[in-house]
């Protein structure tokens, strides 16, 4: 065993980490919300970089489109990504990390039907909903990347703002979208 698996093996036993905290304290954790103005939400994490431990930054980004549902009650759909901007490694292996990632990203945000109903458009009988295209960019890599991804993807989706559409109905039965007025 080399010093430094030594070292953390000793470390585990004895309680600590190397940065002084103990197994488990968690990192500080920075969020700013809205700090983009052409996306429909947005926010960026930090995790760690207050003195204790290496640092984690994420940048969480919305774009909402509308889209057809799959089917009645099937709700909408939120499609995340994560990409490693900041990553010490072969091609192969931070494309790996990154499908790993969105992956595991994805699973979480669809984890809500709740949520996922939400996103059905008013009226449209099932028929219109949003697709939300959650995108996350981890600017610095220091740990807890899974963490720090989806605390800035959940910041971003609560600042999202979506326009208020509303279905009506048109010719021959045909379902047709309008932007509601403020006021309305």
């Amino acid at each position: 065993m080399d010093d430094n698996a030594k070292f953390s093996v000793e470390g585990v036993a004895a309680g600590v980490r190397a940065d002084g905290r103990g197994l488990l304290d968690y990192r500080a954790c920075v969020c700013s919300e809205d700090t983009l103005l052409h996306a429909n939400g947005s926010a960026t994490v930090t995790l760690g970089g207050l003195g204790k431990g290496s640092t984690t930054r994420c940048l969480g980004v919305v774009k909402a489109e509308v889209g057809r549902c799959a089917g009645v009650g099937e709700g909408g759909a939120v499609v995340g990504s994560v990409t490693l901007a900041m990553f010490r490694g072969g091609v192969r292996e931070r494309q790996e990390r990154e499908a790993f990632l969105s992956e595991s990203l994805c699973r979480v945000l669809s984890s809500s039907p709740a949520f996922l109903e939400r996103l059905v458009i008013p009226g449209s009988r099932g028929e219109f909903c949003w697709v939300l295209h959650v995108d996350v960019t981890v600017l610095e890599l220091g740990g807890s990347v899974l963490d720090a991804a989806s605390f800035a993807a959940h910041a971003a989706l609560r600042s999202c703002v979506l326009p208020r559409v509303r279905a009506v109905e048109a010719e021959a039965g045909k379902l047709q979208l309008e932007l509601v007025q403020d006021g309305e």
